[in-house]
């Protein structure tokens, strides 16, 4: 049936046919004229919610029982490979094409535009621009006010527009940043349940003391021992209940200055000896930490010493607060 003939048949007529198409099939017909983008979007019933993904270019969409994964790596036809996937199902992956011959931004902006979908999480990537960072961030916050996830490997960011994305858009989830275009004693006035900063020498303990997150990590902070007794103490005294996970790097510790009355290095004679736990999705582990109590007795197990890891000679603090 031709566009034109289409355009014709009564509205209600129209929700119909579209309901029978996947997503692919109505964006594929949304490219032919902006009357038709108008209509799928006045008849879209489905709720997708987008998730853009540039470290591996992929976009995928969720609905309720169907995830759609759309590779932005076009070949010289200018199809994107799409994969299909059933949740809750054994049944395998299924795949079609995409025809896009503009930007794949537009291509986000189009899904985003025509059916009004929410996105619920960006991470950035190496091949993705400045611009390309840039006109991405205005058109989500000039759509929503919050997001779930946000996820920033960028430098060379104008502290001006960091802080514009960061006063705007409200972070429920996780939030990383691996920037260093933010001013001194800058915190995240939004709750939420993780953050992931490194590169963060402007993250002072203020920013600490102000930070109510469930999971912190921090690489790169000018924080010294000082600073996390100050913060520990607070700790302690029941400030944050609902830490669950604490891990800072910075080059300003050193192992002369007692944490909380413990000389470092701060380990278990048994380095071995692990603790795990998870917090949402994710697993948390210290191995060789040494088991202290909050005042309420709470459990927890701290570690402060020269990191295990990649990183020798970094030292670093880990704590793990039991449920």
């Amino acid at each position: 049936m031709s566009t034109f003939k289409l355009l014709r048949i009564p509205f209600l007529a129209i929700r119909e046919v579209f309901g029978n198409l996947n997503l692919i099939e109505l964006l594929e017909l949304s490219q032919t004229s902006k009357k038709m983008s108008i209509l799928i979007s006045q008849a879209a019933k489905r709720q997708f919610e987008v998730v853009l993904d540039c470290r591996p270019r992929c976009m995928t969409l969720n609905t309720p029982r169907t995830s759609y994964h759309i590779s932005l790596d076009k070949n010289l036809k200018g199809t994107m490979n799409v994969g299909i996937f059933k949740k809750n199902s054994t049944a395998a992956e299924v795949k079609m094409t995409l025809h896009w011959k503009k930007h794949w931004i537009s291509l986000f902006y189009q899904i985003v535009r025509v059916f009004k979908c929410p996105v619920t999480a960006f991470y950035t990537g190496s091949f993705l621009s400045l611009n390309e960072f840039q006109l991405i961030m205005n058109f989500i916050m000039r759509r929503q006010s919050e997001i779930q996830q946000l996820h920033i490997r960028k430098n060379n960011i104008e502290e001006k527009f960091m802080l514009k994305i960061l006063n705007t858009l409200a972070v429920k989830e996780s939030l990383f940043l691996n920037s260093d275009s933010l001013p001194r004693n800058f915190y995240y006035k939004f709750g939420l349940s993780s953050i992931s900063f490194w590169s963060c020498k402007w993250f002072t303990l203020n920013s600490l003391l102000a930070t109510r997150s469930v999971t912190i990590e921090l690489l790169g902070s000018s924080l010294t021992n000082e600073d996390l007794n100050v913060f520990l103490l607070k700790w302690k005294q029941g400030n944050y209940p609902h830490l669950h996970y604490l891990s800072i790097g910075s080059d300003s510790f050193n192992d002369s200055v007692p944490i909380l009355g413990m000389m470092p290095p701060i380990r278990n004679e048994n380095p071995n000896e692990g603790i795990r736990m998870s917090f949402g999705n994710s697993m948390y582990s210290i191995k060789g930490g040494v088991q202290i109590r909050r005042d309420d007795g709470t459990a927890a197990w701290i570690k402060f010493g020269k990191d295990d890891g990649l990183s020798p000679n970094l030292i670093k603090l880990s704590l793990i607060v039991g449920n």
